[in-house]
């Protein structure tokens, strides 16, 4: 006699995942439109940090997104520069207003005062209206900024 087995099929709930990620997370939107390594250079001069390409964590839907990275050891932070658009393709659609997105993760306090300094110092070199904060609670599609 012959018994028939069902396919089952497993989802995986990314929101457990996408929670973690994003907790203790903030987010700048750049929209500059220069080369992803002229940014990463702009914003080390503007913000005296170091980001350096992290060519282990790729992202893979194709070469044209490329990520930056920089761990704040003082501070207990650690900040992610994402390609957001170039080549005319987009990683994070709903934030398609921005070329790049900065990622910082760490304590409360320790971040909302760096992210305070880092628009200040935007400001005074007369580059603030390239920046912006962006709230991850109305983007829909953050879970592809996850490495």
């Amino acid at each position: 006699m012959a018994t028939k087995v069902k396919n089952k099929v497993l989802k995986f709930d990314m929101s457990e995942l996408e929670d973690a990620f994003f907790e203790d997370t903030s987010a700048l939107g750049i929209k500059f439109t220069e080369e992803p390594y002229h940014v990463a250079w702009l914003l080390n001069q503007i913000n005296n940090i170091k980001f350096i390409r992290n060519k282990e964590n790729l992202i893979e839907l194709n070469d044209n997104f490329v990520l930056y990275e920089y761990n704040d050891k003082k501070n207990y932070l650690s900040s992610y520069l994402y390609t957001n658009k170039r080549n005319g393709q987009i990683l994070v659609k709903s934030l398609k207003g921005y070329n790049y997105i900065w990622l910082i993760q760490g304590q409360d306090t320790n971040r909302y005062f760096y992210i305070n300094e880092v628009i200040k110092k935007f400001k005074a070199a007369g580059k603030e209206n390239f920046i912006n904060r962006i709230d991850l609670d109305v983007c829909s599609d953050k879970s592809l900024l996850i490495f």
